[in-house]
């Protein structure tokens, strides 16, 4: 990320493969502008309350 903002560009970093609700808040503090949690997200049970509880967290680290 630093890379890329010392560099004046505006590139996205997406993380795709491996990220879960416990560990998407440090992939995001890592740098990653995009979450992509697809077994993660599929596998859940209540993917609408899992989606909203990963939206909540992330507005508010």
């Amino acid at each position: 990320k630093k890379m890329i903002s010392d560099r004046g560009l505006k590139t996205l970093i997406e993380v795709d493969g491996g990220v879960k609700p416990d560990n998407a808040q440090l992939v995001a503090d890592a740098g990653a502008d995009m979450l992509v949690m697809g077994s993660a997200f599929f596998s859940s049970k209540d993917y609408v309350l899992l989606t909203k509880k990963l939206r909540e967290m992330l507005a508010h680290p």
